[in-house]
C-alpha cells in the first residue's frame, strides 16, 4: 500500500515540479519586463483570488473529496456538486451586472478579471479533484501541466508586447478558460451526469458550510501579510514581499502533492490499517520536506541573489523566515484528515478563525514595528499557533498518536538552520557542511523509520 501511495504522489508531483519550476521563472522575467508597482499588483492578485474561490464555492470542493467514500451514488453526488458551482457562478454573473449598473467602480476592469479568474479557475479546481478522487492521474496530469505551459505563455506574452500587469492578468485567466474546456472534456469521457436532488444538496451543503469559514481563515492568515504591506508600505513593498514568497512553491509542491493521495489513501484504509501504519508514514514524508526547507533556508540569500539580483537581497531574510513558517504549515494536512474523518470539521472552522483574528493582530504590532519582516515573523507565529492547537484537538477526535520525539528532532533540525541562516555570516562552504550534517542526521532517522514500516507491513 506504500508503494501505491509513492506511486500516486509521484504523478502529483512530477505535475507540481513543473509548473513550479516554469511559476519559478515566471516572475524572474515579469521582472525584467514590468515595473516594481506592477509585480505587486500581481502578487496582490495572487493573494485575493484563493480566498474569493473560497467564498464563493461554499467549500463544496473539500466536500467532494470527503464525502466520496460514504457515498454510494457517485454520479449523484458529482451532479449536486456541480450544479452547486453552477448556481454559484450564475449569482456572481448576476451581481457583476448589478454592479456595474448601480455602483461603478473606478478600477472596473481589475474587477472584471478578478471575477473571470474566480469562475474559470474555481471550477477548474473541482475538475481537478474529481480527477484525483477517481485515480485518474492522467486527467489530472494532462490538465495540470497543459494550464502550466499557457499560463506561462500568456503572462509572459502580455508582459512583452503591452508592458502592463493588467494584461498580464488577462493572460492568466484566458488560460484558466482553456485549461477548463480540457477538463471538462476529460469528465465527460468518464462521468454521466444524473439528477440533481434537494436532500443531496442539504446534506452537502451540510458538510461543506463549515469547511468555508477554515478555508476563509487558512487563506485569510496567508493573505493579512500582504494586505497590511500594501496599505501601510506599498506595492513595492509588496514585490519584494512577493519575491520571497515564491520560494515557498519548493516545499508546498511537495507537501500538496503528497496531500492530493494522502486524502484518498488515508479514507480508503483507516479502517484496516493500524494507527502506526499512519505515524510512521507521517514521520518519513515530514523528514522527507525538511530536506527542502533546510536547503532553502540556509541558502537563501545566495539564491533570491542569483534569481532576481542584488535589488531583491531583502527578500533573503524574509524567505528563511517563511521557510520556516511554511514547514510548520504543511503538516497541517495530517491532523486535518483526522477530523475531517470524524465530520467534526466545525472545530477546524472555529481554530482556524481564531488563529485568523491573532494573525491580524500579530502582522499589525509586526509590521508596524518592523516592517516587511515583521509580517514574515507574525505569519510564521500564527503558523505554529495553528498546526499545534490542529494536533491537540485532532489526537482529542481521532489520535494517530504521532511520534513526537522524531517530529521534535526533525523540526529542531530547521530550525538551527533556520538561526544559522538569520544570525551567523557564513560561507557557502560552510553552509554546505551543514546542510550534509543536517541531512545525514536526519537520513539516519528516516531509514530507521521506513524499515519498521516495511517490517510492521511484511508482518501484517
Amino acid at each position: 500500500m506504500i508503494k501505491q501511495l509513492a506511486k500516486k504522489s509521484s504523478v502529483y508531483l512530477a505535475a507540481k515540479i513543473i509548473a513550479a519550476l516554469v511559476g519559478f521563472f515566471t516572475l524572474p522575467i515579469l521582472v525584467r519586463l514590468i515595473s516594481q508597482e506592477d509585480i505587486g499588483l500581481i502578487v496582490y492578485f495572487n493573494s485575493i483570488v484563493p480566498l474569493a474561490i473560497v467564498l464563493v464555492y461554499l467549500g463544496t470542493e473539500g466536500a467532494m473529496v470527503r464525502l466520496y467514500f460514504d457515498h454510494k451514488k457517485e454520479d449523484v453526488l458529482f451532479s449536486n456538486i456541480f450544479f452547486i458551482a453552477s448556481l454559484m457562478i450564475f449569482i456572481i454573473l448576476l451581481g457583476l451586472l448589478l454592479q456595474t449598473l448601480f455602483f461603478p467602480s473606478s478600477d472596473q476592469v481589475f474587477i472584471y478579471i478578478v471575477i473571470s479568474y474566480i469562475i474559470f479557475s474555481g471550477f477548474k479546481n473541482y475538475l481537478l479533484s474529481y480527477f484525483r478522487i477517481k485515480e485518474k492521474e492522467k486527467a489530472f496530469f494532462v490538465v495540470f501541466i497543459f494550464l502550466t505551459i499557457i499560463l506561462f505563455s500568456f503572462q509572459i506574452s502580455g508582459a512583452y508586447y503591452f508592458e502592463d500587469a493588467y494584461y498580464v492578468l488577462a493572460g492568466k485567466v484566458l488560460a484558466e478558460l482553456i485549461a477548463l474546456v480540457v477538463a471538462l472534456y476529460f469528465m465527460y469521457k468518464h462521468l454521466s451526469l444524473k439528477y440533481v436532488s434537494k436532500n443531496e444538496i442539504y446534506d452537502i451543503l451540510k458538510y461543506a458550510i463549515p469547511i468555508l469559514p477554515y478555508a476563509f481563515s487558512l487563506y485569510a492568515i496567508n493573505m493579512t501579510d500582504k494586505l497590511f504591506i500594501k496599505h501601510f508600505l506599498g506595492l513595492n513593498e509588496v514585490a519584494v514581499y512577493g519575491v520571497a514568497f515564491t520560494f515557498i512553491a519548493a516545499i508546498s509542491i511537495f507537501s500538496s502533492s503528497i496531500d492530493m493521495a494522502w486524502g484518498p489513501y488515508f479514507y480508503k484504509n483507516i479502517k484496516d490499517k493500524p494507527k502506526e501504519h499512519f505515524s510512521r508514514i507521517i514521520t518519513i514524508v515530514y523528514g522527507l520536506l525538511a530536506f527542502v526547507a533546510m536547503f532553502i533556508i540556509l541558502f537563501a540569500n545566495e539564491i533570491v541573489t542569483l534569481v532576481y539580483g542584488l535589488e531583491y537581497i531583502d527578500a533573503g531574510a524574509i524567505l528563511s523566515i517563511l521557510m520556516f513558517g511554511a514547514f510548520i504549515y504543511a503538516f497541517y494536512f495530517f491532523p486535518v484528515k483526522s477530523i475531517n474523518y470524524k465530520r467534526k470539521n466545525l472545530y477546524t472552522a472555529i481554530l482556524a478563525a481564531v488563529v485568523m483574528v491573532a494573525n491580524i493582530v500579530l502582522n499589525y504590532i509586526f509590521i508596524i514595528n518592523f516592517g516587511i519582516m515583521g509580517a514574515a515573523i507574525a505569519t510564521t507565529l500564527s503558523n505554529f499557533i495553528f498546526v499545534i492547537v490542529l494536533i491537540l484537538i485532532a489526537e482529542k477526535v481521532f489520535p494517530i498518536y504521532y511520534e513526537y520525539k522524531s517530529l521534535f528532532f526533525i523540526l529542531l533540525a530547521v530550525l538551527l538552520s533556520l538561526i544559522i541562516s538569520i544570525y551567523f555570516d557564513f560561507s557557502i562552504s560552510e553552509k554546505v557542511i551543514f546542510l550534509i550534517i543536517f541531512t545525514l542526521v536526519i537520513g539516519v532517522l528516516l531509514s530507521r523509520k521506513f524499515k519498521q514500516l516495511k517490517y510492521f507491513e511484511e508482518q501484517a
